[in-house]
């Protein structure tokens, strides 16, 4: 009797054993940012963010990815624009090494542009709404998951697709001086949402710039020939950069 007791107490405790080791592998398994996270890789030695979070909120943190952080206490710039606080952030570092700065917070806008980001992880961040990441070294850009962007300007990059199926809020895109082809920026119009504004009287319409106001060699290489009616019989209104 006392041997059954033992082997059904020994059986409890590898069973025991067997969930603490699995919940522990699921736990390191998850990703290791949390939902609300911007990820931006660089190696730029002076980097400067700028952010627009709720008026009232608390919420945003740097991880500057050499050991020291920052909070919403410690923004070079801090204003109340009506519901929103914009906060702008600097930090320098000892050399160029490349590294991963991790944002987190309740951020509707973010601004990085110019600061030679070679990457820029979006998938966890769900508040966005305007996103400026131009004159960056930016190869591919996936917005997929920020259904609520509104407005996306990522001029003087080096993208060569880009897809904006999921963001039905859009309404301003701005991609001058890419690497977009004629077939590219075709499959580009195809992915805007539908606006409806300039027949229909529903909504208001889109606007896209993906060239200059004088095309050049900065221009993406198919603004020549690119089918314009695409975007446009979707209430899509081409502008130009002026400079």
């Amino acid at each position: 009797m006392k041997s059954g007791k033992c082997i059904f107490k020994k059986s409890l405790s590898v069973l025991a054993l067997t969930v603490m080791v699995t919940l522990s592998l699921k736990a390191c398994s998850k990703d290791e940012y949390p939902t609300g996270t911007i990820k931006v890789t660089t190696a730029k030695s002076t980097v400067g963010f700028t952010f627009r979070i709720p008026k009232d909120s608390q919420n945003l943190t740097i991880d500057w990815g050499d050991g020291k952080k920052s909070n919403v206490n410690d923004a070079t710039y801090d204003v109340l624009l009506n519901e929103f606080r914009e906060l702008l952030f600097s930090h320098e570092y000892s050399n160029t090494t490349e590294r991963t700065i991790v944002i987190s917070g309740s951020i509707t806008d973010f601004n990085c542009r110019g600061m030679q980001v070679t990457h820029l992880d979006l998938s966890r961040i769900k508040t966005l709404v305007s996103l400026d990441c131009s004159e960056n070294i930016l190869t591919a850009l996936d917005v997929s998951t920020n259904t609520a962007l509104n407005r996306l300007e990522c001029d003087f990059n080096q993208l060569t697709t880009l897809d904006v199926s999921k963001n039905k809020s859009l309404s301003l895109l701005s991609c001058v001086a890419n690497q977009l082809t004629a077939p590219a920026l075709n499959n580009l119009f195809r992915t805007l949402p539908y606006k409806r504004g300039l027949e229909y009287n529903e909504g208001e319409a889109g606007f896209i710039f993906i060239s200059h106001r004088n095309p050049g060699p900065l221009d993406n290489p198919g603004v020549w020939d690119c089918d314009h009616s695409i975007a446009e019989e979707k209430g899509w209104i081409f502008m130009t950069l002026r400079h």
